[in-house]
């Protein structure tokens, strides 16, 4: 059975900067959220720019694109 293709949010943490989250736990979606620059910062589905002193607005907003062209459903907040 295939697996279904979890929704990716991209948004702005106070703590963190800028963070992804899954709906649920897809190992293809966690591999392409490292490629883009996002490391898992628990056993959940919440992620972390690994390079918060980057442009935080860029960053996220290639990550949408890559994302995107993963064919991953991704909300971002644009903030």
């Amino acid at each position: 059975m295939a697996e279904t293709s979890p929704r990716i949010t991209i948004a702005h943490h106070d703590r963190y900067g800028v963070v992804a989250t899954m709906s649920h736990d897809n190992h293809v979606a966690d591999h392409v959220l490292q490629l883009v620059g996002f490391e898992r910062l628990s056993d959940g589905y919440l992620y972390a720019l690994t390079e918060p002193d980057r442009d935080l607005t860029r960053c996220g907003q290639q990550a949408v694109q890559s994302l995107h062209a993963a064919r991953y459903t991704v909300t971002s907040d644009h903030a």
